[in-house]
């Protein structure tokens, strides 16, 4: 190859390798509620829409009391994106921190168990966002009847593919905790452009064991709670755009007039 058709062929490569700039947005979340077990009933809106994590009650839902389990989603719409994603932080505003179960018996008096930190995975959701959405209540029956389609949604939301995990504290309440997003989420948010995703949010640590509240015993409570604004939670994405027909031809047609022989 010519000097000439090489130095051109160099310059055109290197133009249309800066013609695709990596972009930085933040996105806040579109959606967000929570569902519990054993019953599957769903709070879109109430005390328990952001709340994840094992929970003993007295007297629950219906007078029925006994351990229960919360999982939460946060939903992004992001039906005005098409670039391709490479990398994600998922940033979730943390309102209150719970950590108390039963101990030892000490003194005629229970010393309650806690921990300075509870775990909590971010999963992937295959629920759609109508299902998701949707009201999950008694579906009729006796009291505390539980509701299959609501179950099975909470078992999606902390089960399946695990896209980040994070410890919350007492010290991180009422600020963003920022979860690095795997490549198995990046995939699932580019097969998203176009879309609404959502994000599960469930516990993966150690519950302590129920007493009831027998003897005085405290409750379990091993709970988080996240902003209950739809709002509240953002998404941080670094996209690039893909380089337009112009700029990937322009590489052969500088090489080709820089072939072209002058006429005689």
């Amino acid at each position: 190859m010519k000097p000439l058709a090489q130095a051109l062929l160099s310059a055109a490569l290197a133009i249309a390798g800066c013609g695709a700039q990596a972009a930085v947005q933040t996105l806040n979340s579109s959606q967000e509620g929570g569902f519990w077990s054993p019953l599957g009933y769903a709070d879109q809106s109430g005390s328990l829409a952001g709340t994840a994590g094992p929970k003993e009650l007295a007297s629950g839902p219906g007078g029925i009391g006994g351990m229960f389990s919360n999982r939460a989603y946060v939903s992004f719409d992001l039906t005005g994106q098409s670039d391709p994603i490479t990398a994600a932080t998922l940033r979730i505003k943390l309102t209150s921190y719970n950590s108390v179960g039963p101990g030892s018996f000490q003194g005629g008096n229970w010393t309650g168990a806690s921990n300075t930190s509870e775990s909590f995975g971010i999963f992937d959701v295959s629920t759609t966002q109508a299902a998701l959405t949707a009201a999950y209540t008694n579906p009729g029956g006796p009291i505390g009847t539980p509701n299959p389609a609501g179950l099975t949604i909470w078992q999606d939301l902390g089960g399946g593919t695990q896209f980040g995990s994070f410890s919350a504290s007492a010290a991180a309440v009422g600020s963003f905790i920022d979860i690095t997003l795997s490549s198995a989420a990046i995939a699932a948010l580019n097969a998203s452009l176009g879309s609404t995703i959502s994000f599960g949010l469930g516990y993966t640590g150690s519950a302590f064991s129920g007493a009831g509240g027998l003897f005085g015993a405290p409750l379990v409570n091993q709970t988080i709670t996240i902003d209950t604004l739809d709002t509240g939670h953002e998404l941080v994405i670094t996209s690039v755009p893909e380089p337009s027909a112009a700029w990937l031809a322009l590489p052969g047609v500088l090489l080709v007039l820089a072939r072209r022989r002058p006429r005689a």
